[in-house]
């Protein structure tokens, strides 16, 4: 259950950050919503080393050890963006309307970023990935600025050319995987599979996803 309502969180503080509520309320449940998946987090982290692995859905939301890690960290940083950014939007303090509008975009980003470690199917996990991209070049044109929205639109246009590749390595991952009589597209299903499938096909496929992703975290850390 805990596996559903970590993405689900976020989704919630989009709903009230742009309530009229008063302007300290948007950074305040954006900063509960972080700390409480990351709880969440922690929590799932200790049945998965009990269990294992953790099984929301069937097929579509499950954990495993390398996706608790990883939900422990993207949380993590969650919760400590969320607290950084009590200081960044300081400046904008005048400005509710944008700050709260920071918030839904913030926790839009943070809800993708969710849903990452949870899905267990690889085509889904890269739309999860592009609307990670999506969200955060609403964050990158926050300023609104000459030298922001022009970041922005880079980002944009290297963010397609990076999502392209990806999904390339992922035709190509399922490719290797139908041919030697894989079942369901799912992390478990090419597990199975995975010492009968061509090596020249699964490391055409990685060398393309790694190529996609990485285009994106560079487009971010030149930002």
């Amino acid at each position: 259950m805990s596996l559903i309502l970590i993405p689900l969180i976020p989704l919630v503080a989009v709903v009230l950050s742009p309530l009229p509520l008063g302007k300290r309320l948007a950074p305040a449940v954006t900063l509960i919503a972080a700390l409480a998946a990351f709880a969440l987090a922690v929590s799932s982290l200790t049945s998965v080393l009990a269990e294992q692995k953790v099984v929301a859905i069937a097929d579509w939301v499950e954990l495993d050890g390398l996706g608790a890690t990883l939900l422990l960290l993207v949380t993590f940083v969650g919760a400590t963006a969320a607290l950084f950014s009590w200081g960044y939007i300081a400046a904008h303090e005048s400005e509710v309307r944008r700050i709260r509008s920071y918030c839904v975009h913030f926790n839009l980003f943070v809800f993708a970023l969710d849903l990452v470690p949870v899905l267990a199917q690889p085509a889904l996990v890269w739309i999860a990935i592009e609307f990670t991209a999506v969200f955060s070049v609403l964050l990158v044109a926050f300023d609104n600025t000459h030298a922001a929205l022009e970041a922005a639109w880079k980002y944009i246009a290297l963010m397609f050319m990076g999502a392209a590749i990806a999904l390339l390595g992922f035709f190509v991952l399922f490719w290797a995987q139908q041919k030697v009589g894989g079942g369901h597209y799912s992390w478990d299903g090419l597990r199975a599979v995975a010492p009968q499938m061509s090596p020249v096909l699964v490391m055409s496929a990685f060398l393309l996803i790694l190529i996609g992703f990485g285009t994106k975290v560079g487009c971010r850390c030149c930002r």
